[in-house]
């Protein structure tokens, strides 16, 4: 962690600099297991696994609202809805064939709705 407050500022951005580096950023995806998320304009120049690629292109474009608290109701995250719904259900028929996966999009969509106007009162 760098502090934002330095008795020595030109060090702190000589570190950034270093660490915003090319390098170091294709010496954390060598050395590390974590996915990390890079700008989508340098995002071809890093050599990693192709499923490691994946995952990081997913986070670029992933969004991280559920994560805030519904509106009518700040006790409540939008992310609590994934430990408190039941998705297996539609999993499991979607397993089984009795649905397609398009029908199970829609259900989890009346899944969270339902959620959603139960709890964000």
């Amino acid at each position: 962690m760098i502090a934002l407050k330095s008795e020595a500022p030109s060090l702190t951005q000589e570190i950034l600099r270093i660490l915003t580096l090319p390098q170091a950023t294709q010496v954390a995806l060598d050395s590390t297991k974590k996915v990390l998320v890079i700008p989508e304009d340098r995002f071809e120049s890093f050599s990693m696994s192709e499923n490691r690629r994946q995952m990081s292109r997913a986070y670029m474009f992933s969004e991280i609202e559920p994560l805030v608290a519904l509106p009518q109701n700040t006790a409540k995250l939008g992310f609590d809805f994934y430990f408190e719904a039941d998705f297996m259900d539609i999993i499991g028929s979607v397993f089984k064939q009795e649905i397609s996966p398009i029908e199970a999009q829609q259900r989890f969509i009346e899944l969270y709705e339902s959620w959603l106007s139960e709890n964000n009162r």
